[in-house]
């Protein structure tokens, strides 16, 4: 079935708890996996960082409602284990000695590559900090949820588009210039349709060609974001998700390619620890882009899929 999500996300007001009364409130947006993710050279070192593509239509929103007299966390769900250690974290950083009731509301799918965990975390992290009355830098609740994950999605990150240290929690470059805007058309082979555990993949050694290869792509993103070169984009997006298709094979990533240069697209991108692969269109688009996307669709509808939707459009 295909869904298009072209607006911010909403999430349910939740039941309070009786006797306690809710004070913090915090929401996230997901993101469609990254524009590009491995090694970098950085100040005389190898670090692993990603660019993320955000998208609006999907999210996690946390309420927390503190309990003074309780050292307990509770989380609805109660599958939200990350969630409910980054409000215990959040807390002891903040120098709280209080628990509480922390009710998390998502609309994106678990273990897809779409920052479910991490935007669970985050809006915790943020929650709490409401809750308490504290204000917590972007760089705090990026070191936080490092923390609670061991390595997180630069979603906390509003300003602008980053290279971020996943593992380490840091922002290594800003691009600057606008984020990119895409029409993505999202993906899921049946094979995936179960999800990944993100953190129990083996970590990647990459050649030092294809070290070579992320610097010299970072290197054309940060001249793209600053152009609004969007074709530029697409095409570091795909030879990232190729070199990722080496490590971590996605099924019907070469067919989706295929499809995708037939039909027009920018190129292709992948969350790279996850299942979802998108073919990146023009946004604003035309009339002949429309007529591309729907070309797409039709070849798509002929492949083993479990899941397609549009965002942006």
């Amino acid at each position: 079935m295909l869904r298009s999500y072209d607006a911010p996300f909403e999430f349910n007001r939740p039941t309070i708890p009786s006797g306690i009364i809710p004070i913090g409130r915090a929401s996230v947006h997901a993101h469609h996996g990254e524009l590009v993710q491995g090694r970098f050279r950085f100040r005389g070192r190898l670090i692993d960082a990603l660019v993320t593509l955000p998208i609006a239509g999907k999210g996690s929103a946390a309420t927390f409602f503190p309990v003074a007299d309780s050292a307990s966390i509770k989380v609805i769900p109660p599958s939200r284990k990350k969630a409910q250690r980054a409000a215990r974290i959040a807390l002891e950083y903040l120098g709280v000695c209080s628990g509480g009731t922390l009710v998390i509301d998502s609309s994106i799918p678990l273990k897809w590559g779409m920052g479910s965990s991490t935007a669970d975390v985050v809006a915790a992290v943020k929650a709490v900090a409401e809750a308490t009355g504290h204000r917590l830098m972007e760089s705090e609740i990026a070191a936080l949820a490092v923390r609670a994950e061991g390595a997180s999605d630069p979603i906390m990150m509003s300003a602008k588009p980053c290279l971020f240290a996943h593992r380490d929690g840091f922002v290594v470059e800003i691009l600057e210039g606008a984020a990119p805007a895409f029409v993505v058309m999202s993906v899921v082979a049946h094979e995936l349709a179960s999800g990944l555990d993100t953190l129990s993949l083996p970590k990647i050694e990459y050649t030092d060609q294809e070290i070579d290869l992320f610097d010299a792509g970072i290197a054309t993103l940060r001249e793209a974001y600053r152009s609004g070169n969007l074709p530029a984009i697409g095409a570091v997006a795909t030879r990232s998700a190729s070199i990722n298709q080496k490590y971590r094979p996605k099924p019907l990533f070469d067919e989706l390619v295929e499809i995708s240069h037939r039909a027009g697209a920018l190129g292709v991108q992948v969350a790279h620890s996850g299942s979802v692969v998108g073919l990146l269109f023009r946004q604003p688009f035309t009339s002949k882009d429309l007529t591309n996307i729907e070309h797409a669709l039709d070849e798509i509808s002929n492949l083993n899929v479990h899941d397609v939707q549009l965002f942006g459009l």
